[in-house]
This record gives structure tokens, C-alpha cells and sequence, in this order.
């Protein structure tokens, strides 16, 4: 029925917890798996509790079980057996590992993302997590929700694509307490320890949980041997959950995290070289230094070209060459420019620069104070939760967070062991929010609900660096900070109503308003004022069959378009003749999306599953070009790139979705995901057109977005005697082959990955041995196209070296796990 909220309806969803139940929930000695699913999924994707089952929304939900079974550990493993969700750590130029990753969904993807730009966001009981989930720790998790399209209507910020829901755990009247131990190799181990219960009985409640998790380096730099991809992360968290009343729930949460890391197992990828024209059949008006028009050919890397990049097991694990050593002398003198070497004329070392703050930046030393190459990053947040419910059945929400974050990484610039540039990069997230929304009586025909958010953040974060290449060193050191501040109100309501038990519809809008300015000039951009609706019809023709339509839309603010503002007229003039009526003020992107879904559970809830299919179109996209122009108008040859230029984009999406779960015995389960997201991108620019002078490139697809994906789990769980089970989980996940650039030049491969778990559990225990990456999968995880820094500009080709920034798979690995809880 369509009244999926109401109190009474609950009971016939006896068997909905099922549906998208990612992995294989435990269950007493003596009963079947098909009775423990008896228990509702609730999910809030609508700022309200509705059966998964029947909320129309595409989703997928991981409980507290599923995290226990599968061992997922972070928002890494989320994505991976999520389809069309893809968690990209490369995001821009910082080397990878976890300072800046990228969210995407369906294959939106944005090329500058930014914190702020991103097009998809996590979030933590509905407040948005800044700057990313990295950190976050599943042991304090009761469920994950991934909702996939336009979330802007209730989520709001940067959730154009998609967003990320953690719900924490709420303590109750039971005290409990849980250890968790796991040793693996590769000098991996993770503890975890939680307690909870009441306080007062019926009044007051608690729950405290502490973690710590140390993951070794599978790799070590061909250059110097120093470490690479090793993790650690610790976490604590308190909350305070009191009921008042029957009607009244406040919840507060406090939480601290840090995650120290050594530089990430990433490398720039470069191959053989030959002319462009053997690549792709056009030429680029190649020009040296001082804007002479040459006939050097224009070389690129050729695995760009004519086939998939090699992996990482074609490569040999030499290709890991990053530097991470101090002791590198990085100076020395080149003939093609006339400064001073920095460090060497003041005797200075690259820890005096990136370590000790020899220059005194204020962003540095406010940055958390690391030693090593890799990040070192603090995050602390606190919320308060109010919830009340009124005799009526009118309930009224309030929520208000705080939370702050800091991160200093020192990484090589250039990803390989040349000596060609290092980077120490300050980070530093602030942020408040607040919201307040009334919902109605959701056991009537007609359902309403109302509110309004704020949000107010600063974001820091950008290069204090040192290169011979892209900073030139002379008597100071390169710096570029940017601080940005946004701040975003936002209203939003919906109305509900059955027409009749079987059909129904909804329409839900938010009013957004969005503003950012930059801190150190205080220039601000226009307030953007946007409507992001969703208009749902829903249809029961059966009982246990939901089907649904929709047609939302999302919305990315506008930006200043600073690049083309501050070109002078004549440059302006011939920007437009190549890209039309830019303006000073680039406009919000927008996302209409349609979408159709079918919910059902047959055979007595043995079989459950959940069909989406979805097509939309992305309108105005950023994309940040550099073309080539000409600066002197008496002078032909006075050519050089107008950096930072928007101009916009169109990309049409389309896709079908697929989640199942079969309980093809009383003991044995076996869930399936999978997607196909299609891309087609009209880019009036793209990355590469800077290098190649054309946009007519082979393919017009999305980058870093595999076409196909989808997982499988397999569980076998059956009594062992009168106290214990055992079981058997297997698993499979796969993502296809994706372009590492808008340009569709360079190509990696599809990857698979499988994990098998063994053990055995009782009610309060339970034991386990599991290896991941069974197969020693060697394929790289992600990738994305970036500048080689190590070309030295003076050369005739300058600047269009490229390189594919790839991140090395983990290895396989072999562990133990142990539980107790009592």
C-alpha cells in the first residue's frame, strides 16, 4: 500500500528487510534464514522513515549486518559493491590517497571537484560530511544508504548526482559491549571496542566506541624504498541519546578522528612516444617558449592511443617510483631559465621548506605539523538531534551540527622519481549547519512535510609548494591558498497523497539559495537562487509490487567565471568566437533527470528485487579550459594559454539498475547488483584540446565511469551444533574498462575482484578467515590524465606531455577475525 509510513502498515512488510540486503544477516540456531529476514528495513532518503521496499527512490542499503558480514570497513568498500557509485581518491593533482576524494554517481563526473563543485556528497544523519567520508569508521554505523540521482531536494549541497547517508548507532536499554580484533598480512591489524547502555533506565542512554586500524604498505618506491599506500586511522565517538517523553528523542553526538598515511601507491604512467599525427590524424600548431610557431612533431604517450594502459602486473611494480625521501638535493641549474636555484643558493633542504616552514607561511604552520611524506589529517565534529511528536501525529525535527578539520600532505609533484617538483598542501575544513522540519501524520491520505536548512562553511586548501617546473624558484616559494567560504539556505517540502489505496502521487521542491566568496579578496559570486523539484507517481497493482516514476532535478551552483573576467577585450573577443556568449558569470548546472522503478518480493519473500531505469540530460556543465590565443593584436605570433576558462558542457545520461536477493534454500542466499550507465558528452572543450587543438576526438564518452558493474554475494550459513553456526561467504565484484579523460585517449581496464569468508558464530561470538583479492587482481583501481611536470618547458614540445595518474590495486591478503560481544 501507499501509506508505507504509517504505524499500521508496518507489519506487512514483514519480509521487505530482504530486498537490497547486501550481505547475509546471522540467525538463531534452529530457525531459517527466511524468518530472521522478517525484519523491516526503514530508510530516511526523504527525511522520513519508509520501508526500503517501497520508498520510490533508487538505493542501496547496507545494515549493521551487512558491514559485519562483508567486512566493510570504509566508504572504499561501500563503493565497490555499489553500481553506478565510484569513489575516486585521484581527485586533481594531490597524488591520490585520502585528502580530496571524489564522489560520482552514474558517471557524472566533474573534472575540477573541488570540495565545494563536487557532484555528489556523503553525509553523516543527514549533515554533510565536508571534504568527504574518508574517515569515518563503520563501527559506529547502524546503516549506509546510497542513493543514487538527484538528491538536491532534500539533501540539498552538492548532491547533484547522488548522495551518501551514514547513520550512527542510538543506544538503548541493554548494555552491551563489543570487541573486535582482526590481524591480516602486510602488518595489517584493527581493533575496535564499543560499549553501550542506559544511564537512567528509559531516560537516558549511552554509547561510547573507540577504533584504531593500521594498514601496512603492500608497496615501497622503486626510488628510495620508502612506503607506500600504508594507512592508519583512530576514531572515537560518544553519544547521549535521551527520551524525556514518550514523544520527545534528543540525540547528541561528539566524535574525533585522525588518519595518518604515508605517500599513496599511485605513479604517473608514462610509455613510448611518437608523433600525434600516427595517433590520432591531426596536428596541434606546436610554438616554443617564446610563441614561435615550430615543426617539431608534438609527441604523446602512446597508450593513449593504440591500446589499454598496461597494468600494474605488466609493468612490474618498479613503475611505483614516487620520492619520499627528505634527502633528495633538488637543485640544480637550467639553462632554460635564468633564476637562482631556491634551496641551493640559501642552503636550505626540502624539510627545511616542507616540514620545519622555513618561510613562516601562516597556512602552513596552522596545517597539522607532518614529518613524512603522506597525509596527516584531524577531523571533530559534534550534533545535536531533537525529535517530538505531537498528539496529532505532527512531528517535528531539529538538527544542528558543527564540525572542523585539518590536514597537512607533503607528496612528490610529479608522482615519479625524477627530481621534478614537492608539494607540502595545507587543508582546512570549518562548517555549521542547522535544520528544522515539520512532518505530518504519515497514516493519512494526504501527507505533508516542511522545513528549512542553513549551512555555512570555509574550505582551504590548495598548493604551498616547491618545483622547477610549475613553480619557478627564485627568491621565494611558491604559494597559492585559496580559502573559499559558502554559505546556503535552503527551504524544501513535499506533499503526498493516495488517490486511492493503489496509486499515488508526490511533489517535493526545495528553494536553494547559494553564495560563496574568497576569503582573502572578498570577492564573492552572485546568489544563486534555484528551485530543485521531484514529481513522483507511485502504482501498486499488487500486493508486494511498487512501481514508480519520477522527474527531478539537481542543481550545482554557478561560479564566477574569473579566467574569462579578467582577459583582456581582444582575448575575450576571440574566446567567444570559439565558445559563444560566455559570461563573466557562469551559470548553475542543472540535472533533469526521469526515472522508473519496479520493487517487488515473491514466493513468500524469497525472491526480492529492485529494477531502475533512468535517462537525463546535464546541462550547462563547468568545464575549465585553457585554449591557445593570441595576446599582442599586431602580433600573430604572441601565443600563449588563457587559463581558467568555463565554458559550458552537455552530457546525456542513461542507464538501467539492478538489485536482487534470492533465498535459494533456508541456508543459502545470493544477492546481485549490477548497472550499465551510459555517457555522451557535446563538450565545447575538454581537457585535451588544449594539446591537441581539437575537440574531435574518438570517443564521447564521461571519464573515469565504467559502462558496465555489479557484484555478487553467495552465503552458506548452517547450524554446526546446538551453539554454533558456521558459513561460507564468497564474493564478486566488477567494474568495466573506463577513459581516463573526456578526450576517450587513454583506456584502463575492466577489473574484477573476489573474497572468500569462512567461519564460524554464535549468538554473541563469532570467528572468521578470509582472503581478499583472491585472485591477485594486479589491474589499476583508477586513473585520470594529468601533465608529466617532469618535461622540462624549454623543450620543443612543450607543454603536451601527459601521463595517466593510476592507483595500484591492494594485494592479496590473508586474515583473521575474531568478535565478542556480552
Amino acid at each position: 500500500m501507499l501509506k508505507s509510513l504509517s504505524k499500521g502498515s508496518a507489519s506487512t512488510l514483514a519480509v521487505a528487510g530482504g530486498l537490497f540486503v547486501a550481505g547475509q544477516p546471522a540467525f538463531a540456531q534452529g530457525e531459517s534464514q527466511v524468518q530472521e529476514t522478517a525484519e523491516v528495513i526503514m530508510v530516511t532518503a526523504r527525511k522520513k522513515e519508509e520501508s526500503l521496499l517501497e520508498v520510490p527512490v533508487a538505493i542501496t542499503a547496507f545494515t549493521a549486518e551487512d558491514i559485519e558480514d562483508r567486512g566493510l570497513s570504509d566508504v572504499r568498500d561501500i563503493a565497490s559493491r555499489s553500481p553506478s557509485f565510484q569513489y575516486a581518491e585521484n581527485a586533481g593533482l594531490a597524488g591520490g590517497g585520502r585528502y580530496n576524494p571524489n564522489l560520482t554517481f552514474r558517471g557524472m563526473q566533474n573534472l575540477t571537484p573541488v570540495p565545494q563543485d563536487q557532484t555528489a556528497s556523503a553525509f553523516l544523519d543527514g549533515v554533510l560530511l565536508t571534504g568527504g567520508p574518508q574517515a569515518v569508521s563503520t563501527i559506529d554505523i547502524e546503516r549506509v544508504e546510497v542513493l543514487k540521482g538527484p538528491q538536491s531536494t532534500y539533501f540539498g549541497k552538492a548532491t547533484f548526482g547522488g548522495a551518501v547517508n551514514f547513520i550512527s548507532k542510538t543506544p538503548g536499554n541493554d548494555f552491551n559491549t563489543e570487541i573486535a580484533a582482526e590481524l591480516a598480512t602486510y602488518e595489517t591489524y584493527r581493533v575496535a571496542f564499543s560499549n553501550e547502555g542506559p544511564l537512567i533506565r528509559d531516560k537516558l542512554f549511552y554509547r561510547v566506541s573507540l577504533s584504531g586500524d593500521q594498514e601496512g604498505p603492500m608497496y615501497r618506491s622503486s626510488t628510495d624504498g620508502g612506503p607506500l599506500g600504508e594507512e592508519s586511522t583512530l576514531q572515537g565517538a560518544l553519544t547521549l541519546y535521551a527520551t524525556p517523553s514518550d514523544n520527545t528523542s534528543i540525540k547528541l553526538r561528539l566524535s574525533a578522528q585522525q588518519i595518518e598515511d604515508s605517500a599513496p601507491q599511485t605513479t604517473l604512467i608514462k610509455g613510448q612516444t611518437y608523433a600525434i599525427g600516427d595517433c590520432t590524424g591531426f596536428t596541434y600548431p606546436a610554438h616554443d617558449r617564446d610563441g614561435n610557431p615550430i615543426t617539431a612533431t608534438v609527441e604523446i604517450d602512446n597508450y593513449f592511443c593504440t591500446a589499454p594502459v598496461p597494468s600494474l602486473g605488466d609493468l612490474g611494480e618498479g613503475i611505483l617510483s614516487a620520492n619520499t625521501s627528505f634527502n633528495s638535493p633538488f637543485y640544480s641549474e637550467n639553462p632554460n631559465f635564468s633564476e637562482v636555484p631556491f634551496l641551493a643558493a640559501n642552503g636550505f633542504t626540502l624539510r627545511d621548506v616542507l616540514v620545519n616552514n622555513i618561510q613562516n607561511d601562516p597556512y602552513l604552520a596552522d596545517a597539522p605539523r607532518l614529518d613524512h611524506f603522506g597525509l596527516l589529517r584531524r577531523d571533530y565534529r559534534a550534533s545535536l538531534q531533537v525529535d517530538h511528536e505531537f498528539e496529532n501525529g505532527v512531528s517535528v525535527q531539529a538538527n544542528a551540527a558543527y564540525s572542523r578539520a585539518k590536514a597537512g600532505k607533503i607528496f612528490d609533484y610529479d608522482n615519479t622519481g625524477a627530481e621534478a617538483g614537492y608539494v607540502a598542501a595545507p587543508l582546512d575544513y570549518e562548517d555549521y549547519f542547522a535544520e528544522i522540519r515539520a512532518t505530518s501524520d504519515q497514516s493519512q491520505r494526504l501527507r505533508w512535510l516542511i522545513g528549512a536548512s542553513y549551512y555555512n562553511g570555509t574550505i582551504g586548501y590548495d598548493f604551498i609548494g616547491t618545483t622547477r617546473i610549475r613553480v619557478h624558484l627564485s627568491d621565494a616559494v611558491g604559494i597559492a591558498t585559496r580559502y573559499t567560504r559558502a554559505e546556503t539556505y535552503g527551504a524544501f517540502a513535499a506533499v503526498e497523497f493516495d488517490i486511492t489505496d493503489r496509486l499515488g502521487i508526490a511533489a517535493e521542491t526545495r528553494y536553494q539559495i547559494d553564495q560563496e566568496e574568497i576569503v582573502l579578496t572578498g570577492e564573492k559570486t552572485p546568489q544563486f537562487k534555484e528551485w530543485a523539484p521531484r514529481f513522483i507517481i507511485m502504482f501498486d497493482p499488487i500486493d508486494d509490487l511498487h512501481i514508480y516514476a519520477s522527474y527531478s532535478i539537481g542543481i550545482l551552483p554557478g561560479r564566477n567565471n574569473i579566467g574569462f573576467r579578467t582577459a583582456d577585450p581582444f582575448v575575450q573577443q576571440q574566446l567567444r568566437e570559439v565558445f559563444g556568449d560566455l559570461q563573466e558569470v557562469a551559470p548553475s548546472d542543472k540535472l533533469k533527470n526521469w526515472e522508473v522503478g519496479v520493487k517487488q518480493r515473491v514466493f513468500d519473500g524469497r525472491l526480492q528485487y529492485a529494477l531502475t531505469g533512468y535517462m537525463a540530460t546535464w546541462e550547462n556543465k563547468k568545464v575549465t579550459a585553457a585554449p591557445l590565443v593570441q595576446t599582442d593584436p599586431n602580433d600573430p605570433n604572441s601565443l600563449n594559454f588563457a587559463p581558467n576558462i568555463i565554458v559550458p558542457g552537455e552530457i546525456d545520461l542513461w542507464g538501467v539498475e539492478f538489485e536482487g536477493n534470492a533465498q535459494l534454500t533456508d541456508y543459502w542466499n545470493v544477492n546481485v547488483a549490477a548497472a550499465y550507465n551510459k555517457t555522451e558528452n557535446v563538450l565545447v572543450f575538454n581537457e585535451s584540446q588544449s594539446y591537441f587543438g581539437t575537440s574531435n576526438f574518438l570517443g564521447k564518452e564521461e571519464p573515469r565511469n565504467p559502462k558496465w558493474s555489479f557484484s555478487v554475494l553467495s552465503g552458506y550459513q548452517a547450524p554446526l551444533n546446538s551453539d554454533w553456526d558456521w558459513f561460507a561467504r564468497g564474493e564478486y565484484f566488477y567494474k568495466g574498462g573506463w577513459y581516463a579523460d573526456s578526450a576517450n585517449i587513454g583506456r584502463l581496464n575492466s577489473r574484477g575482484e573476489a573474497s572468500l569468508r569462512l567461519g564460524v558464530e554464535s549468538d554473541d561470538k563469532s570467528f572468521e578467515f578470509y582472503v581478499t583479492n583472491l585472485l591477485d587482481n594486479k589491474d589499476w583501481t583508477e586513473g585520470q590524465i594529468i601533465a608529466d611536470i617532469a618535461v622540462a618547458p624549454g623543450d620543443a614540445q612543450f607543454p603536451i606531455q601527459r601521463g595517466i595518474l593510476a592507483h595500484a590495486p591492494d594485494k592479496r591478503q590473508f586474515g583473521v577475525r575474531a568478535r565478542f560481544e556480552f
